[in-house]
């Protein structure tokens, strides 16, 4: 009777549940939007723009909380509704896709059900016994079971013999692609294992790696049977208050107390609300069973999987603070981002709002875990990938999980590869990294160019050991046989070998004798066009002028600051310009682009970097759709290169437009070390290093020229360089002969104890 009366309740509250509105609300003055603010509504994908207006979805019963209250427009009346009919329609010539040998999309839209979340695992649980292990850790409201998947060595749950890491998906039930990467990443460890994979052998091996693919079922079967299809908002799980469906914000309800209750306002706040945290830390059944199966496990990293907003977030969020191992997240979510467009940070740097009660605070708190909310997909998404986007952000997503289960243990990576050129001398400059939790054991370095005409000089390099978060860097000449173009380029192979497992990378770097052309600058900015917002000051940590795009500690809203470079003028084949930059920009409206004026058309164009993220477009954004610039939070310098071959022998004029909405700032954008990287035909490289020679001299191919005619061959060394400054050989004496050398360019250089001469040699034919 207990069950059936139970049962009874939750098919009464059915007819309950709420509905959904898509709402812009404005504010008259601040103290109107702090007053908003206050009220805890769910702002993890809302527009906000700060004392003006915020765009959100808000069920019926926070709607009727605040229409009194505030002045608002209804954007879609029942935007549950909207989005159902929208996703019927996208999907409704859907076909089941695969991927891999193994994985296959589910009946959900291209997601999965919960019983095919569970029957997914189970099919490996029961095809791999020996290695996957299956507990239920606890249920539901309802009941339903949540189940844990322990992939590693025998005894795997519970075990601390090996670092731990656990990937988990669906808090919020309106998230179903959170359990569809969970599935992806399980059924590809499995396919890499049968193909004999040596990373994913060694890791299985070495890491116990839990899923938990599933934490709100109650909350996520409640959307499945009124949007099959997809488009069901209902975010909490079941909890029945007061005899209706009310339910708990999974990821507001974790503890510790102080983290859960930080404001000190959660008894006030409204039990309907999206955001509603519940009675108590782990109040509720389902952050009971992560709270126990936390208590038994020792987890070094973890994916807490959301969506929407390609974003890496990353503790603490339950106040506006950094956590103590700030650094750490930094260097990890740097490496893992690189050529993506995740932005990183706290809840604070890059949405600007704090959040009690997370999964992330607590586990960091818990036992020091590298815990991070990562939100899957771009705004065109939304909370319901499109079916022919779910693969390409699961096989993105596979490469960030495989970082982590080699971060529960040693991960020694390499963080960059880059070419310098410096008095004759070609180097490659390479940067690497423990983004681990434990010490590394030694690891070699083997390193290939893809040209069989470069040799690197040092090819293999013994890596020493690395404690977590350090870092080793060292430089290995770069030797070539045969002309290549100035400029070409090149790709460069790393194998880097930690406990014998070959980690595999490629990066590109543009060869030869680049002309380093810097574009100086004082505070004054002399040279420089820029409006009153830009402004220069000197950094006395790194000795370095810096440029900031506010003179107060953030940019003016409604903005479009402008600072121009001073005009160049080239005529090479390769013209590249760098720079380094870091920034803290308003996401979705404010944007930084780099433009360069185009003097056949007219218009100052769009460029693009590594780090930009492509401009969303939109209502009232500065951002527009399809182009680049720099937004979110980036607190690390980095350096930025664009090729600019398009623009060659023109007249360049770059500049760096801020733009801003009316709405929240943030400290913007500092920048630093412009450069101009050139590559001339053979004459042009030279140029910059005529004034080291004496005057050229010219000889026919086949005559012998005498170098420096004198009585000196006692004292001195002469060396011979080709015009790509490769030593071709040390003189015997004080004759050239030419009859092996090619037409072409040479320097002669001699040294006489330290004290150096040098001659300019061309011969010809």
């Amino acid at each position: 009777m207990k069950y059936l009366f139970f049962a009874l309740i939750i098919l009464f509250s059915s007819f309950s549940f709420a509905e959904y509105k898509l709402v812009n609300v404005n504010f008259v003055n601040d103290a109107e939007f702090n007053r908003f603010l206050d009220m805890d509504f769910d702002l993890s994908n809302a527009i906000i723009k700060e004392n003006t207006a915020i765009t959100l979805i808000l069920n019926d019963d926070e709607f009727n909380f605040i229409k009194d209250k505030f002045n608002f427009e209804i954007i879609q009346d029942n935007y549950e509704q909207f989005l159902s009919s929208k996703y019927s329609e996208i999907n409704k010539n859907y076909e089941q896709f695969q991927s891999g040998k193994y994985f296959k999309s589910g009946s959900y839209a291209g997601n999965f059900t919960v019983e095919e979340i569970y029957a997914n695992f189970d099919s490996i649980t029961k095809k791999y016994p020996n290695l996957v292990s299956k507990f239920e850790i606890g249920k539901s409201i309802e009941k339903r079971s949540i189940y844990a998947y322990c992939f590693g060595p025998s005894s795997c749950m519970g075990s601390m013999s090996y670092p731990q890491v656990l990937i988990n998906g669906v808090h919020h039930a309106r998230e179903p692609i959170s359990a569809t990467i969970n599935i992806y990443t399980a059924w590809k460890l499995i396919e890499l294992l049968e193909n004999n994979d040596a990373e994913i052998l060694y890791l299985l091996q070495n890491r116990n790696i839990v899923f938990v693919p599933i934490i709100n079922p109650d909350g996520y079967e409640i959307n499945y049977k009124n949007s099959p299809n997809g488009g069901g908002l209902w975010r909490k799980n079941s909890r029945v208050i007061n005899g209706k469906v009310t339910g708990v914000d999974i990821n507001r309800n974790y503890g510790p107390q102080d983290f859960w209750d930080y404001d000190k306002k959660n008894a006030e706040r409204q039990t309907s609300f999206e955001t509603y945290p519940g009675n108590a830390p782990f109040s509720e059944p389902e952050t009971q069973a992560m709270k126990n199966l936390a208590s038994t496990s020792n987890f070094k990293t973890i994916f807490n999987y959301h969506t929407y907003g390609n974003m890496l977030v990353y503790p603490y969020n339950h106040k506006n603070l950094e956590c103590p191992d700030s650094n750490f997240y930094r260097d990890f979510s740097f490496y893992i981002s690189k050529n993506t467009p995740f932005t990183f940070g706290t809840a604070a740097n890059i949405l600007n709002y704090v959040a009690q009660g997370g999964a992330d605070d607590f586990h960091f708190q818990n036992s020091g875990a590298l815990s991070f909310t990562i939100e899957i997909g771009d705004d065109f998404d939304g909370f319901y990938t499109r079916v022919d986007s779910i693969i390409p952000y699961c096989e993105q997503n596979f490469q960030f999980i495989k970082q982590l289960i080699w971060s529960a243990g040693s991960n020694v990576v390499i963080k960059d590869v880059d070419y310098l050129y410096e008095n004759g001398i070609k180097e490659l400059f390479v940067e690497i990294q423990n983004i681990g939790f434990d010490l590394s054991d030694e690891t070699m370095l083997e390193i290939s160019s893809a040209n069989p005409l470069i040799l690197i000089d040092q090819n293999k390099i013994q890596i020493p050991s690395l404690a977590k978060g350090e870092s080793y860097n060292f430089r290995t000449k770069l030797i070539d046989s045969q002309y290549i173009e100035n400029g070409s380029t090149l790709q460069i192979y790393t194998n880097l070998l930690e406990n014998n497992i070959p980690k595999k990378d490629s990066f590109q770097i543009q060869y030869h004798q680049p002309v380093y052309k810097k574009i100086e600058f004082d505070q004054t900015l002399s040279n420089f066009k820029f409006d009153e917002n830009w402004w220069a000051y000197f950094d006395t940590t790194i000795e370095e002028h810096i440029i900031s795009s506010n003179v107060d500690e953030k940019y003016l809203d409604s903005s479009y600051s402008i600072i121009e470079l001073p005009a160049q003028l080239f005529d090479s084949d390769h013209i590249s310009f760098e720079f380094d930059i870091k920034y803290a920009i308003e996401m979705k409206f404010d944007f930084l682009e780099l433009q360069i004026y185009n003097f056949e058309t007219a218009i100052w164009e769009n460029l693009r970097s590594s780090r930009m993220n492509r401009g969303i477009g939109l209502p009232n954004s500065t951002q527009l759709l399809n182009r680049y610039g720099f937004q979110g939070y980036m607190p690390m310098w980095i350096n930025q290169v664009v090729a600019l071959d398009k623009y060659k022998n023109d007249s360049i004029k770059l500049r760096y437009v801020l733009m801003s909405d009316k709405g929240s700032t943030f400290w913007g954008a500092k920048l630093k070390n412009f450069k101009f990287r050139i590559y001339s035909d053979v004459q042009n490289v030279e140029a910059e290093y005529d004034s080291n020679f004496a005057n050229t001299s010219y000889i026919k191919k086949g005559d012998v020229f005498t170098a420096f005619a004198g009585d000196f061959l006692n004292s001195y060394k002469i060396d011979l360089y080709n015009y790509l400054g490769m030593k071709i050989f040390t003189l015997d004496n004080n004759i050239v002969e030419t009859n092996n050398l090619q037409v072409g360019i040479y320097y002669l250089i001699i040294n006489n104890n330290n004290q150096i001469f040098r001659q300019r040699l061309m011969i010809v034919e």
